[in-house]
């Protein structure tokens, strides 16, 4: 552990203006902060870092991601677009692992798009490359999968099985399955837990904890669905076995709440680097209709806020965002209501939604890095007239909202510049400008990856600069954000994480 003298550094006073600092790091502490005089500093003792106006963070948040979802996906085949453009690439790289792996292994790959293959996946297709391995490939989104005959054997699934309560088994019109499951993620891996294909042992959270860390992530919430109590003990067990981890919120589902409160759970409870978050609730209609309704979902709402948690809802299109709201409306009405209730992805949203949205003082969770990974693809599939009302962080910001970022790992690209970058140029990965005119500054984009979790948490978490006597948690950038805007932003790196007092990263 170093003793470190940071001067010459400078640090976000607010979401337009940069100030400049001077920090003492001793023993692992914040020892001072803006103190100048370096003469009765101990150079024998302490390293004097010249931090050349480099812009100083007291660490990234991701307030939206996957855990056990994104730790799972490094084991499995990328098929993500541009590694497969089309079917026959797809095929081939399943028939490749198939190749050099033992018969009856089960082949798991991530992140394909359908549209990106011509719709041209189909049980046929993928039976014939092979009667031996089963086979599961998820959809981008995380809300589909689809599965060769042999997997759907191996998980009892069959013409007779019925639906899960939000999600679809798709069948044609004789009642065949053909392959497809919407939003049934949560029972299939609890399928493959079952049948000891995909133990959660296996998953290794203690290297996606470290990686974060490497990437100056410092803060994460965890928000699936299907975060149980078995869930909590895992996160809570990994964490605690590392010398650096990131703290973690989360977000118990609306199916698991029981779980927390028959343990004397609450919300904001706290143990070590863990905390209890909102209650994640889904709305989708990605099955052809939205589930949950308005009743149910407006029933779901009531009985979180009952035990104490506010809610944060998943809601993408102009369908699910507005019954999300009309539920918020009905359960507000009935009863005076101090939680910080949440919307995540919050896409589509059009002057009727934000006028809506914002006299229900909604907090709102954002994921830019989909500009980045599919930029190109919304500008082909959502409507033109919707366009300009999808990812409109300016507007939402000009509106007053409070806004987090969050990357929706593995869904969405986990690094946190990559997120900044998306917000500042709106660019995406084939260098096409999404919806430009919607566009933030980086003093903007740095002050909602960083301080934006402060408004979507049970407290606040990162404050404005490091305080004297805290852990010196710090990422310095290679640049001072003064020099960064929409045409260099992509140059912006990371160039030291410290942790605990400990450089991680330099």
């Amino acid at each position: 552990m170093d003793d470190l003298f940071l001067f010459n550094a400078t640090i976000l006073k607010n979401r337009f203006d940069l100030l400049q600092t001077n920090i003492h790091i001793k023993n692992g502490i914040i020892h001072s902060v803006d103190f100048d005089n370096i003469d009765v500093i101990n150079t024998q003792n302490t390293q004097i870092v010249d931090c050349e106006g480099k812009t100083l963070l007291t660490g990234f948040a991701d307030a939206h991601l996957h855990l056990f979802s994104y730790s799972s996906s490094l084991n499995q085949l990328d098929v993500s677009y541009p590694k497969v453009k089309n079917i026959n690439q797809l095929l081939n790289v399943i028939s490749n692992s198939i190749e050099n792996s033992p018969e009856g292994t089960w082949i798991l790959c991530d992140g394909f798009d359908e549209m990106d293959l011509d719709n041209q996946l189909s049980l046929d297709i993928l039976d014939k490359i092979s009667i031996n391995n089963p086979i599961k490939i998820n959809q981008r989104s995380g809300h589909a999968c689809f599965m060769n005959s042999l997997a759907m054997k191996k998980l009892s699934i069959s013409t007779s099985s019925e639906d899960y309560q939000r999600g679809l088994i798709d069948r044609d019109d004789n009642g065949n399955l053909t392959g497809w499951f919407f939003d049934m993620n949560e029972q299939i891996s609890f399928l493959l837990r079952e049948k000891n294909q995909e133990k959660r042992t296996e998953i290794n959270i203690s290297n996606t904890l470290e990686q974060l860390i490497h990437m100056g992530i410092f803060y994460i919430h965890d928000a699936s669905i299907n975060n149980d109590l078995e869930k909590w003990n895992i996160c809570l067990e990994h964490s605690s076995s590392l010398q650096f981890s990131p703290s973690i919120t989360l977000l118990p589902g609306i199916d698991h709440l029981d779980e927390f409160i028959n343990r004397g759970l609450y919300f904001g409870y706290k143990d070590k680097d863990m905390m209890l978050g909102h209650t994640k609730i889904i709305v989708s209609s990605i099955s052809g209709s939205i589930y949950p309704n308005l009743n149910q979902l407006s029933n779901q709402i009531s009985k979180s806020h009952k035990h104490g948690f506010p809610v944060a809802i998943h809601a993408v299109t102009q369908d699910e965002i507005n019954i999300t709201l009309d539920a918020l409306e009905i359960v507000y009405s009935k009863n005076n209501h101090p939680f910080r209730d949440r919307i995540e992805h919050f896409t589509e949203a059009t002057p009727e939604i934000i006028t809506k949205a914002k006299k229900l003082g909604v907090n709102l969770v954002v994921n830019p890095s989909f500009i980045y990974q599919n930029g190109f693809r919304y500008s082909q599939r959502i409507p033109k007239m919707l366009q300009p009302y999808t990812f409109n962080y300016r507007t939402l910001l000009d509106s007053g909202f409070n806004l987090a970022i969050g990357s929706d790992a593995p869904y969405g690209n986990l690094d946190p510049l990559i997120n900044i970058q998306s917000m500042v140029n709106r660019k995406d990965q084939l260098g096409n400008i999404y919806n430009g005119n919607q566009a933030i500054s980086i003093t903007e984009s740095m002050w909602l990856i960083t301080k934006g979790v402060n408004n979507v948490s049970t407290e606040e978490i990162i404050f404005d600069k490091p305080s004297v006597g805290d852990k010196a948690n710090i990422v310095i950038l290679n640049q001072n954000l003064q020099n960064i805007d929409h045409t260099n932003v992509h140059k912006l790196a990371i160039d030291v994480v410290i942790k605990d007092g400990f450089r991680i990263l330099s």
